[in-house]
């Protein structure tokens, strides 16, 4: 075990090992600054012998473990802070579903009109990409709206799946597409007339 300036020993550290898995796991892009000092100290400690290498090699460690402990701390920071963003994102995709299954059960009890929405969906998303589709809408988005604005609430919820997987967005778009395809070959049926049964006459 290598010894401190002050005489403390430390826990043996294959650094060679430490510094590859750092770098495997991106800890140069952290901090580039803070890994090329280690890999710059790391040379210097295998070019020298007897007394210098131990302390060099102390120096290290110290210098190893406390870049080790601040790339695992924000690591787990970056992780909890997805976490936080996903159950936030959840709320609102929850009331976007919820408002889209809403409007298909009031068209299939009887509405007759097509919904603002779906024109608006139409209108704006014919012929353009997904991202100016997005940009587009929430430059065209209603003015003083509330928060409970079922247009706002649509509109904020894209914006939020753009800025957090722009991946999903595109499966999202194109299942949404598919919906307003679908609901132009969907055509509410007429109530079937009533028969109307002549009643014969008595024959005497």
């Amino acid at each position: 075990m290598p010894p401190t300036e002050y005489g403390t020993v430390l826990p043996p550290m294959d650094t060679s090992v430490v510094m590859a898995a750092l770098r495997q796991h991106g800890a140069q892009q952290f901090d580039p600054v803070g890994f090329y000092y280690l890999e710059t100290l790391a040379q210097r400690t295998h070019a020298q012998q007897g007394r210098v290498k131990q302390l060099l090699e102390c120096k290290l460690v110290q210098a190893l473990r406390a870049f080790q402990a601040r790339f695992e701390h924000a690591h787990s920071e970056a992780q909890q802070t997805l976490e936080h963003m996903a159950a936030q994102a959840a709320s609102p995709l929850a009331e976007l579903v919820s408002y889209l299954a809403q409007q298909a059960v009031a068209q299939a009890s009887g509405s007759q009109g097509e919904l603002k929405t779906t024109r608006y969906f139409r209108n704006t998303w014919s012929k353009l990409s997904v991202d100016k589709r997005v940009a587009q809408a929430l430059g065209q988005a209603p003015q003083n709206a509330g928060p409970m604005n079922s247009h706002r609430l649509v509109l904020d919820s894209l914006a939020l799946m753009r800025e957090i997987s722009p991946d999903y967005l595109n499966r999202f778009t194109s299942y949404v597409d598919s919906l307003l395809c679908l609901e132009q070959g969907v055509k509410i049926k007429p109530a079937p007339a009533k028969k109307v049964v002549r009643a014969r006459g008595i024959r005497k």
